[in-house]
């Protein structure tokens, strides 16, 4: 064996022999949280779960009537509010990565309005 076919073996064993460099790979089916109800986590849904009781308690207290108009009102009521935090916890912002929630998304949005900007300027030119 020669040195060339040596060293042809070593870039094989390698994968060194490939010019496009390193490539990255996102997984879309990859989540860290077991979903319970609707794609909702145990805390989601409990939020979820919690959001509801709590504004049909609240029409319940504001209007204290047990007729049949009333009912279908705390339904309603109930239906969306449930809908509401379900939707911020299951819609996809970005179709190309459906690990990322609008939760997740305004999260990032509003940590990177915290930090602070660069601001360069253009420098006085002197004479």
């Amino acid at each position: 064996m020669n040195s060339d076919q040596v060293k042809q073996a070593l870039l094989e064993l390698l994968n060194a022999d490939t010019d496009k460099g390193r490539t990255w790979f996102f997984p879309s089916n990859v989540s860290d949280r077991y979903t319970i109800v609707l794609g909702l986590d145990l805390k989601q849904s409990a939020k979820a779960f919690g959001a509801t009781l709590i504004s049909v308690l609240l029409m319940i207290l504001l209007f204290r009537s047990k007729g049949v108009l009333a009912l279908i009102l705390y339904v309603i009521v109930g239906l969306i509010s449930f809908g509401g935090v379900w939707a911020y916890y299951t819609i996809k912002p970005i179709t190309n990565r459906p690990n990322i929630s609008i939760s997740d998304f305004l999260k990032q949005r509003k940590q990177f309005s915290k930090t602070q900007k660069i601001y360069f300027k253009k420098p006085k030119e002197r004479i």
